[in-house]
């Protein structure tokens, strides 16, 4: 007899683990469902570069360090699957002064490279990308010399 029942409660012990491992298996299944992966997409990036790096007809090569007398532009990749209108500001990153600011569309899949036709003085700078008053994306740069 106490054999008997000490092996219902073995059952009932497994058949419970194993109901809790697959309810457990279950959450962690669905956990991926309920997080929001858009808060890791960016629609735009941008990154800086010299407007001489632009003139060849490949992708610019990233740069956040400039000559004083160089001219700098925002390089703009749309990841978006539609055509979005976006902001680009120039800013002093010390005053938080705007130095530029240009109004870009840019096409799905697509690099836009926009920026001023002068130069900047020597200092800190931010690009930001922004649309509808959101900012999808920004990148520091130094300007270097006198």
């Amino acid at each position: 007899m106490a054999s008997g029942k000490a092996q219902s409660g073995w059952r009932n012990l497994k058949r419970m683990m194993i109901k809790s491992f697959f309810v457990l298996l279950a959450l962690i299944a669905f956990a991926g469902c309920a997080s929001h992966d858009s808060l890791n997409y960016r629609p735009v990036s941008v990154y800086t570069s010299g407007r001489m790096n632009v003139e060849s007809y490949k992708e610019p090569a990233p740069r956040n360090a400039f000559q004083a007398r160089e001219q700098i532009v925002a390089v703009i990749r749309s990841t978006d699957s539609k055509e979005r209108t976006v902001l680009v500001e120039f800013l002093n990153a010390d005053t938080g002064n705007v130095v530029s600011k240009q109004v870009v569309t840019c096409h799905s899949g697509m690099v836009r490279c926009t920026g001023p036709t002068t130069t900047f003085p020597a200092g800190s700078y931010v690009v930001k990308v922004s649309a509808d008053g959101v900012l999808l994306d920004a990148a520091n740069f130094a300007v270097y010399g006198y």
